[in-house]
């Protein structure tokens, strides 16, 4: 509204919009920003509409600044939330002073459990929170993690959660190394391809669902081993201030290592076997000339590489040899970008251990990997990999660690009450 606002600007101003939006005998109240002649204009304002068409003839008619407005609203929220908080505080602190205040919490959260019919764990008793376990496989792309996890889950009846951050998404089950059906080996996984390709996905919401997906694994009486690459995700679990993550539960990491050169060396063959399985035509049909490789899947490697290729594949005036190169320019170009990947994930695991003091489990899986396409291979990942880990998690499970920390309990609480029913998207079911 332009300036002076004094009351004959901001009476015509208003009655011309209240006869443009044909809401002149439809008003109870004002809110205008800034308005400091409220009174006035009311007046004038009443003295041109007509009571009768008014709502409630006018009565209660008035104007009151929004800033006013929003102030007293702000005020009113946080005194109220104020004193919610004051009483969780209370609450918490009342059953957490004795082992029998503790072991009636328990009993009570049970029992509003079962009447909600949420199945949520609780293993508390006299001497603190007893920690569900979790088991983490990390390693850079093409270490063997997928086939890890697999098999510990069979061992120890756990399900996945996928860690990958592309692998999140639908489709490019290619380029993005998707586990098949077939090499699930009936263990239920979760957070594989279940987003749509453009949405964007951030290591907050990437938590979210994780600790959603925990309980409910828990739940079943199982335990969840969250396996991939994307150790930013993984770090930002874990470490999470709010989530408070070691605090409820007791971690256990598996490092899946190979040596750099060989690991390389494995990609670049991978990658070759990737353009043979189709990696070409599953680019092509997702392909647009104007697409954004900054967000969703078309950040996955092998994407963006493709670009220059598929732009100038199906143009005639390009003859095939000029076309053949770009093919094989695009193909080194994805071999050259996943072993600079495989040497940020080693980099990034590494400050995980060494800057923020993670124990973390190195299995050494280069002999796996010297022998691949032999039968010696099968030896080696038995020796090399699934021993020392069946032994390093079997000993894990065993050992039992609690926490005496007062927000354990609060977590547990507020768990408890949260949505823990219906289905969740993001779920590759074993049969």
């Amino acid at each position: 509204m332009r300036c002076p606002h004094t009351r004959d600007v901001l009476s015509t101003a208003l009655m011309d919009c209240f006869y443009e939006w044909s809401i002149d005998s439809k008003l109870s109240a004002l809110t205008v920003d800034n308005c400091s002649t409220n009174d006035v204009v009311v007046q004038d304002i009443l003295g041109e509409l007509q009571r009768c068409t008014l709502m409630l003839h006018g009565e209660f008619f008035h104007m009151r600044c929004c800033a006013h407005i929003l102030n007293l609203a702000v005020q009113d929220g946080l005194s109220i939330i104020g004193v919610v908080i004051s009483k969780i505080r209370e609450t918490v602190s009342y059953w957490m002073t004795s082992p029998k205040r503790e072991q009636k919490f328990v009993e009570m959260a049970r029992c509003e459990a079962r009447s909600r019919h949420v199945g949520i764990q609780l293993n508390m008793n006299s001497s603190g929170v007893e920690l569900n376990k979790v088991i983490f496989v990390i390693g850079s792309t093409g270490t063997g993690k997928t086939r890890l996890s697999v098999a510990l889950a069979t061992q120890f009846s756990a399900e996945i959660i996928n860690s990958d951050k592309i692998q999140v998404y639908k489709g490019l089950d290619i380029i993005t190394n998707k586990v098949s059906s077939h090499e699930t080996r009936g263990v239920p996984h979760h957070l594989l391809g279940f987003l749509d390709p453009d949405e964007d996905f951030t290591a907050q919401e990437f938590c979210r669902h994780t600790m959603m997906t925990i309980h409910r694994i828990i739940e079943k009486g199982r335990i969840p081993i969250i396996v991939g690459g994307s150790n930013n995700y993984i770090r930002a679990l874990v470490e999470d201030p709010t989530i408070q993550f070691r605090k409820n539960f007791d971690c256990c990491f598996l490092w899946m290592d190979v040596s750099l050169p060989v690991l390389h060396r494995y990609v670049g063959k991978r990658v070759d076997n990737m353009v043979e399985l189709g990696l070409v035509d599953e680019v092509r049909e997702m392909f647009d000339p104007e697409a954004d490789y900054t967000r969703g899947i078309r950040r996955a490697i092998g994407a963006p590489e493709m670009h220059k290729y598929l732009e100038i594949e199906g143009h005639d005036m390009v003859n095939e040899t000029t076309k053949k190169i770009l093919l094989n320019a695009a193909i080194e170009e994805i071999k050259d970008n996943t072993c600079k990947l495989v040497n940020s994930q080693l980099e990034k695991i590494r400050r995980l251990r060494d800057e923020l003091g993670w124990e973390i489990h190195q299995i050494d899986a280069t002999s796996v990997f010297h022998n691949n396409g032999k039968k010696e291979a099968e030896e080696a990942w038995e020796n090399a990999v699934m021993k020392p880990s069946l032994k390093i998690v079997g000993n894990f499970l065993k050992e039992k660690k609690k926490s005496h920390h007062v927000k354990s309990s609060t977590y547990y609480f507020q768990v408890l009450f949260s949505s823990s029913s219906g289905n969740f998207n993001g779920e590759l079911e074993g049969q």
